[in-house]
């Protein structure tokens, strides 16, 4: 989950770091009773997203859930990514329709996906 090559490497040392953060802080937090923690909730969006990447690399298939959390993740967070042909991709009608969705904020995506998911426009 450390070294996942779903993030740039210019970028895995941050990731890393973030992961490891909280873990850290409540280990250690009796050496520095002061110390306070500055939560970065998006810690816990990386952290599905790295989770559900390394249950596809095991060979199980996405629940809808999982992918719309890796659409929202491309739309929200591109620079996260590797790979040039991302733009290529982008073009598509289908990926377009989604990102136009994702411009609506994360709820609203959802019940989107979720319905075109239903309508069977996106598969596995």
């Amino acid at each position: 989950m450390f070294d996942t090559e779903m993030v740039r490497p210019e970028y895995r040392q941050q990731w890393a770091s973030g992961l490891k953060e909280a873990a850290n802080f409540f280990k250690h937090g009796r050496h520095d009773e002061n110390k306070i923690l500055e939560f970065d909730p998006l810690i816990n969006e990386y952290v599905l997203m790295a989770s559900a990447h390394g249950l596809s690399r095991m060979g199980e298939q996405p629940t809808m859930e999982q992918l719309a959390l890796g659409y929202w993740t491309l739309y929200s967070r591109p620079y996260l990514f590797e790979g040039t042909d991302r733009q290529t991709w982008l073009e598509n009608p289908k990926i377009k329709a989604l990102q136009n969705l994702a411009a609506q904020g994360p709820q609203f995506f959802l019940r989107g996906f979720e319905e075109a998911w239903d309508a069977g426009y996106i598969r596995r």
